[in-house]
């Protein structure tokens, strides 16, 4: 059952992203070779053309993929608490590492080991360790190894 889990997470996950370049597209495939080529035209000028990226707001944020866990939930994959334990970590979670960490504004967020992890969302290890071992023995989670022998180092 989990690999037949993780492999529709894989197909749902793809789906997702090609939706999300689709989305992405602001050129018609005309316009995009036109731009091409003055793009072409101005680098034989030594010049660049940029696309004007627009902020529209500061505000970090986590990407929960929806289908996802509307397929856990209807399958009955994950408990009350493990959902619950997922939302609360998510203003931990890094956005390009999906680490959890101890301040995703940071240059260079620490990771958080469990300990470190429950004390900031108040709560104790020993409601936190059952949580993370049955999510990392479901795939939810998983584990970051240090890839150095016998170091104690955050990874």
């Amino acid at each position: 059952m989990l690999a037949k889990l993780a492999k529709k997470l894989r197909k749902e996950y793809k789906k997702a992203r090609l939706k999300d370049i689709q989305n992405e597209k602001i050129l018609s495939h005309e316009e995009m070779e036109f731009a091409n080529e003055l793009q072409a035209k101005a680098n034989t000028k030594g010049m660049k053309l940029v696309p004007d990226r627009k902020i529209k707001n500061n505000i970090p944020f986590v990407q929960i993929i929806q289908h996802n866990f509307s397929y856990l939930r209807k399958e009955g994959y994950l408990t009350l608490a493990e959902e619950g334990f997922l939302v609360d970590i998510s203003e931990f979670v890094g956005f390009s590492s999906n680490c959890i960490v101890d301040d995703v504004k940071k240059k260079d967020p620490i990771p958080l080991n469990q300990s470190d992890l429950a004390k900031a969302l108040g709560r104790g290890k020993n409601k936190i360790s059952p949580l993370v071992t049955s999510l990392v023995d479901k795939g939810i989670m998983a584990r970051a190894e240090s890839g150095l022998d016998d170091s104690n180092v955050r990874s």
